[in-house]
C-alpha cells in the first residue's frame, strides 16, 4: 500500500522515503573568533556518541547524547549537513542549530529565558582542529552568555513588512510576512504548493537580541510551526537589508522522509 505523504511546499515531495539518518561526524571545532570575542561556545566536539561544547560564559562543558541530537540532510544531498540540539538549564533553555558550510561549522545559539522576555542569540563560526581539549571539571552554568553585556533593545521596524523569495522559481517558501503584535513580532509564511501558495498560518515566534557580523546590536527571530506531521524551525536574520532564513525541518509522520535544512533569502516588496 502506498503511503500518502503531506507537504507544505513542493520541495518536500522530492525527498526520499527510505528512512536514511546521516551519521554525526567525528570532529573537533574551534571558534574562529579571538578569545575575548567569543560569545557562546569556545569549541565543540562531535562524535557518534553525541556532542560536547565548552561554554564561554561559565567555562563548563554542556553535553548532548547522540539521541538528543537531530541530524539533517540538505535538500539536494543525503549527506549530513546540519544538526540541532535542545538543552534545559536552571533558568533558561538552550537551542543549538549548526550548519556545515565551506568547511566551517556555522553555529546559531539561542538562550531562551524560562521567565519570558527577550532571549539572546549568537551566530559564530568554527574551524576543525585535530585534538579535543580536556573535559572541564566546572559545573554547568545557568546561562550560556552569562559573561556578556546584552545589547539594548533595537528598533524592530526594519524587519516589518512583506518579504518575497529572491528566487522566483522557489520550491520552498515564497513569502514571509512580519508584523508588529502588541510590542512583539508575528510571523506568517506561504509555501510553494503544486496548485498555488500554501498558507502556513502564524508561527510561534521568539525574539532574540544579538550582535550582527559587524558587532552592532541587532535582532534575530525564531519562528516555529508544528503541523503534526512536520515541525519547522525558521531562523530569521536581517544582514545588509536582506532577510536571510535557515529552516530546520523534521518529519514526524513515519513517512521515512529525512530531516533536512534549507537556506533561502528574501527581499522586501
Amino acid at each position: 500500500m502506498t503511503r500518502t505523504t503531506r507537504t507544505m511546499r513542493r520541495m518536500d515531495s522530492a525527498l526520499p522515503s527510505d528512512g536514511y539518518d546521516p551519521p554525526f561526524p567525528e570532529a573537533v571545532w574551534v571558534n574562529t573568533n579571538a578569545a575575548d570575542r567569543v560569545q557562546g561556545f569556545r569549541w565543540l566536539e562531535s562524535s557518534p556518541t553525541g556532542l560536547r561544547a565548552r561554554c564561554a560564559g561559565s567555562g563548563a562543558d554542556l553535553v548532548w547524547p547522540a539521541d538528543g541530537l537531530v541530524r539533517y540532510c540538505g535538500i539536494s544531498t543525503a549527506d549530513f549537513v546540519a544538526f540541532s540540539a535542545h538543552r534545559g538549564l536552571a533558568d533558561c533553555k538552550v537551542l543549538l542549530q549548526g550548519i556545515l558550510n565551506l568547511g566551517l561549522l556555522v553555529l546559531a545559539t539561542y538562550e531562551i529565558p524560562r521567565g519570558g522576555g527577550p532571549g539572546y542569540f549568537s551566530r559564530e563560526f568554527f574551524a576543525r582542529r585535530a585534538v579535543a581539549p580536556a573535559a572541564s571539571s566546572e559545573p554547568a552554568g545557568t546561562t550560556v552568555f552569562g559573561r556578556l553585556a546584552k545589547p539594548a533593545p533595537v528598533d524592530t521596524a526594519p524587519l516589518l513588512g512583506r518579504w518575497r523569495n529572491a528566487d522566483p522559481a522557489a520550491r520552498g517558501l515564497v513569502e514571509i510576512t512580519i508584523e508588529d503584535d502588541a510590542g512583539g513580532l508575528a510571523v506568517r509564511a506561504l509555501g510553494s504548493g503544486e496548485e498555488g501558495p500554501v498558507d502556513w498560518g502564524p508561527a510561534r515566534t521568539n525574539v532574540f537580541a544579538c550582535l550582527d557580523e559587524a558587532g552592532k546590536a541587532s535582532l534575530s527571530l525564531l519562528a516555529t510551526w508544528d503541523f503534526g506531521f512536520l515541525e519547522s524551525y525558521l531562523q530569521l536574520r536581517l544582514p545588509a537589508g536582506t532577510l536571510a532564513s535557515a529552516g530546520f525541518n523534521v518529519f514526524k509522520d513515519g513517512s521515512g522522509r529525512p530531516s533536512y535544512v534549507t537556506r533561502e533569502f528574501f527581499y522586501r516588496e
